[in-house]
């Protein structure tokens, strides 16, 4: 694809910023982002928001970094949810792609986002509608030559699954996973959490669960927090798992989780406050009248 446009995110820049990708991980999802094809039903041999690529042919193009290199940061790319691949066993060269959360056009110019964790055919991106359609729509180039690679991808997977359209995003998904995504940050000195697909999948389940419909989202927040908070052995030791605090929401709903015989330190410490004979000026508090 060599002419149009695509959208891209602000948001990117914090990624950046908290060392969640780096430089050259943010140049290798633009590069592929502007080869890919965004157009809905051109007649172009891929689908939207798919293209294909590897470390070898990265390297072709930038041998300043290593092969090595640049499968390291395709396959970071993939475990924080950016990518998506479809790799054949015994096979090497290109393989196809999805770029997650990809903007992406149909040519009527309504715009869409890639789901690449609904998404299980390459051949067959699931895509979510986004509420306000773009009124411009980028023309593309219709023409693909023939790629040995992309037929050698098809033969060896199965026969592609009829296209289907994913239900509007819950509103509070993006916001929460936000949240803690920064909350975990700021408890472990800017480091980035390594969740991956299964803890994205998780969060999705619990807010499409039963009765979950009319849980707000400052709720979800205040229980994340008595999780962060958390001193019992067990919590501790998942790290600040998101698919764990998902499968026991209703653990951390009356505060944290603290090991048996301990309590939590504010709590101590108003307590002692409470039980002490002296007042904050340091005088004897008076004692209750006692009525006969």
């Amino acid at each position: 694809m060599t002419d149009g446009f695509y959208k891209r995110r602000r948001g990117v820049a914090e990624h950046i910023e908290s060392r969640a990708i780096s430089f050259l991980e943010d140049g290798i999802h633009d590069y592929l982002n502007l080869k890919a094809n965004l157009v809905i039903g051109n007649g172009y041999s891929l689908p939207a928001g798919v293209c294909l690529t590897s470390a070898a042919a990265l390297h072709a193009i930038d041998p300043s970094f290593s092969e090595r290199t640049y499968r390291r940061k395709l396959e970071h790319l993939e475990k924080i949810g950016w990518l998506k691949s479809w790799k054949i066993p015994g096979k090497h060269g290109n393989f196809p792609v999805v770029l997650c959360r990809a903007s992406v056009h149909d040519l009527s110019g309504n715009e869409y986002r890639v789901n690449g964790t609904e998404t299980t055919d390459w051949r067959n991106p699931v895509y979510e509608p986004v509420r306000e359609a773009s009124t411009s729509c980028p023309r593309a180039d219709r023409e693909l030559s023939a790629d040995r690679e992309l037929r050698e991808v098809e033969k060896g997977e199965k026969k592609a699954k009829a296209a289907k359209t994913a239900p509007p995003a819950d509103p509070r998904y993006q916001s929460f996973f936000d949240f803690a995504y920064k909350s975990f940050q700021l408890k472990h000195n800017g480091q980035p959490p390594t969740w991956t697909g299964k803890d994205q999948k998780q969060l999705q389940n619990l807010l499409r669960g039963k009765g979950m419909e009319g849980l707000p989202l400052q709720e979800l927040k205040r229980r994340w927090e008595n999780y962060a908070r958390s001193t019992e052995g067990f919590t501790l030791k998942q790290g600040l798992s998101l698919a764990h605090f998902c499968t026991h929401l209703d653990a951390f709903i009356s505060g944290p989780l603290a090991e048996k015989g301990k309590t939590d330190a504010r709590d101590a410490i108003a307590r002692t406050i409470a039980e002490s004979p002296l007042d904050e000026n340091g005088r004897l508090k008076p004692k209750p009248a006692v009525f006969n």
